[in-house]
């Protein structure tokens, strides 16, 4: 586990700001994914449930304290409302212990992360795509 954690560690570290929010984002429908199980499950984990859930609040509220309400301007105020609807989402979930709300806070994310991941996967397409222009041609060799 120590491998992994430190695995872990240095893909946090070495991220960019893109990729970063897109493991917040994966991290939080992991652990609604979780929460929701423990919550649908015949014999319901609520202790499970709970704790889960309480995790994607602190990723909602990391979200909602880096957004940058000046640069951001309209989008970035759009973004803090929806996070706003869902930690009352997250709330009302776990005080009645009801999982149709982690369904809609769940749907959201995923929403949010694929929306992310397409802008990501651009930016990353174009440094790859810039690099190799700015890359002289290696020689070859044809006489052996």
């Amino acid at each position: 586990m120590k491998n992994f954690n430190q695995y872990r560690e240095t893909q946090i570290k070495t991220a960019s700001p893109g990729k970063l929010l897109l493991m917040l984002y994966d991290g939080a429908v992991r652990f609604l994914n979780v929460a929701i199980k423990a919550l649908d499950s015949e014999k319901k984990d609520l202790e499970k449930a709970h704790n889960h859930i309480i995790k994607v609040q602190n990723i909602i509220s990391e979200l909602t304290v880096t957004l940058d309400l000046e640069k951001g301007g309209e989008i970035a105020e759009n973004l803090k409302e929806l996070y706003t609807f869902m930690k009352r989402h997250l709330i009302k979930a776990n005080l009645e212990k009801e999982p149709k709300y982690l369904e809609e806070v769940k749907g959201l994310v995923e929403q949010l992360r694929d929306a992310w991941r397409g802008v990501v996967d651009k930016e990353e397409n174009q440094s790859k795509s810039d690099n190799k222009e700015n890359k002289p041609m290696k020689s070859v060799n044809f006489k052996g």
